[in-house]
């Protein structure tokens, strides 16, 4: 599967000689990252749903996906592997959000995890360092809320703005590095992440996080942006 591309909401195949592109896969919201194992079996950080525009939805997490050929994977009708119509998705003082597809392709397949709404994973690297913990694990940057915009005008300070592994045997997520009041640097006025974006192990026992640093009105702020340098020890 070389040549894979995502483009709005699937996930394309080029041919050898770039003349084509293939559909994979498709009803991906917005595939941020896409990214193969050691076993050459791909994965998505695909975001969830926002409390905005003609049809909001609440409570929409984001998802981390195992891309298969030919899967339609729910949007927009679909989240987290659940239905829309399903009451926790309805937002307060909106109509509870209904099918727009007459006819779903498929049963979408569940998620091999989910994040908080608004975690906004990003860059995601797999595991090969024994020095880092089991291998095959996610390390998976999380840039956090974009509120009040995408989150009906509530403030969420405390999602996202981390770096979290993904235990790839059991599903469940776990932070790895968090600033010490879980705030984001620009709140908490003691340094650490603002918003990491992407998460990459180096050839030695490293790992490398870009931090995207201070952004106003969906714009970089020039001079705010971190690569850290992370060394598991003990």
């Amino acid at each position: 599967m070389n040549g894979i591309v995502r483009a709005s909401g699937s996930i394309l195949r080029a041919n050898p000689d770039g003349s084509d592109l293939e559909l994979v896969a498709w009803g991906l919201r917005n595939p941020f990252r896409i990214h193969f194992d050691s076993y050459d079996r791909l994965f998505a950080a695909n975001h969830g749903m926002d409390v905005r525009g003609s049809r909001p939805v609440a409570n929409s997490p984001d998802e981390f996906q195992w891309i298969r050929p030919g899967m339609w994977y729910g949007f927009p009708d679909y989240t987290g592997g659940l239905p829309l119509t399903m009451p926790q998705f309805k937002p307060e003082n909106e109509e509870q959000p209904e099918f727009l597809f007459a006819e779903h392709p498929m049963q979408p397949p569940m998620p091999v995890t989910v994040f908080p709404p608004h975690s906004a994973t990003m860059g995601f690297s797999f595991n090969e360092k024994s020095a880092f913990g089991p291998i095959g694990d996610v390390y998976i940057a999380e840039f956090g809320a974009d509120e009040p915009i995408t989150t009906g005008g509530r403030l969420l300070p405390l999602v996202g703005h981390r770096v979290s592994r993904i235990d790839m045997q059991t599903g469940e997520v776990f932070p790895f590095a968090i600033n010490r009041g879980g705030l984001p640097a620009s709140l908490s006025n003691s340094g650490g992440f603002e918003r990491p974006i992407d998460a990459v192990f180096g050839e030695e026992d490293v790992l490398y996080v870009a931090d995207f640093g201070l952004f106003s009105d969906e714009a970089a702020l020039p001079n705010t942006g971190v690569i850290w340098r992370i060394r598991k020890t003990g």
